[in-house]
């Protein structure tokens, strides 16, 4: 996961991007991304990295819970 960080945060369109990992549950991790729209979220998803990151590493994720979120401040 950490391999995906500084393409992702070289993307077009990439407000934030960061790995993190939960203080009490060692195998659980957190990335907080924050896309400039939902064009510039779906270009990324289509990116070489992860793809790459989807076709290596998937299998070996147990959940993947993905949050949509709407900034308010």
């Amino acid at each position: 996961m950490r391999q995906l960080v500084p393409p992702s945060q070289a993307e077009a369109g990439c407000l934030q991007y960061n790995l993190h990992r939960h203080q009490e549950l060692p195998n659980r991790f957190i990335m907080v991304e924050q896309w400039q729209d939902a064009a510039a979220l779906s270009a990324h998803q289509q990116t070489a990295h992860f793809l790459h990151f989807g076709e290596t590493c998937g299998s070996l994720l147990e959940q993947v819970d993905h949050q949509l979120m709407q900034r308010i401040l």
